[in-house]
């Protein structure tokens, strides 16, 4: 399990790439080997690349969850795991990783601060402050 093969790839990697993929046996890998689904075979693909791939939606959650860093991490060949999944038109999982990606986007925009150096939820919170006193005031 924790010793790589000639390709690189661990056994979660040729579990994925394999046709068989059991989902309770790819949680055992993914609780066994925790390490292996961060590490690029020889030619750069992570697990995640392979499960969206080959593998339905519910293998490529489980392997997104135990790693999900690997969304935006490229092959050897330059293509994502979304870039993959929209080769094999895997509708199911290509909208599962664009709404991962919508969610890192919004989280992003939030965080950002305005030219004044306030967060969105501060201004939020300010003008709520100041309805809340003008209600107050009458």
């Amino acid at each position: 399990i924790n010793i790589p093969g000639e390709d690189g790839g661990y056994a979660l990697h040729e579990q994925l790439l394999d046709g068989r993929s059991e989902e309770e046996f790819v949680r055992f890998l993914l609780l066994h080997n925790q390490g292996a689904v961060s590490i690029p075979d020889d030619d750069g693909w992570l697990p995640l690349h392979f499960a969206c791939m080959w593998r339905p939606l519910s293998i490529v959650k489980l392997v997104y969850d135990a790693c999900p860093m690997a969304l935006h991490r490229q092959n050897d060949g330059g293509r994502t795991p979304l870039d993959i999944a929209r080769c094999q038109n895997k509708e199911e999982v290509v909208a599962f990783l664009e709404a991962l990606l919508e969610l890192e986007r919004q989280a992003r925009e939030i965080s950002q601060p305005d030219g004044n150096g306030q967060l969105p939820i501060q201004r939020v919170l300010r003008s709520s402050e100041a309805q809340a006193y003008g209600c107050c005031q009458s």
